[in-house]
């Protein structure tokens, strides 16, 4: 839990879409603010988020094919993923 992040509004988060529920299970997610965040699931694929939660979709990043384990963010536009290969999303 950030400690300088505001609080997250209740409720549950929504699977990404397209979702990757039934083929990999959802398992880091990290926030830069209450609007901004993004999670990784099983299969290292990056989801992002810029309302909450309510919505997901897949961050287009260039360069080699990320299997991301990981994710750090540098501020509110920039966030690091690292993994298999490091990319700067």
């Amino acid at each position: 839990m950030c400690a300088n992040c505001p609080p997250r509004k209740p409720g549950p988060i929504a699977a990404p879409s397209p979702s990757p529920a039934g083929t990999a299970r959802l398992d880091k997610i990290s926030f830069s603010n209450s609007e901004k965040g993004m999670l990784i699931d099983s299969a290292g694929k990056l989801y992002l988020t810029q309302n909450g939660g309510q919505t997901w979709s897949e961050p287009t990043i260039t360069g080699p094919t990320l299997k991301a384990r990981s994710v750090v963010w540098i501020n509110s536009a920039r966030v690091v993923a690292v993994g298999d290969s490091s990319r700067t999303a």
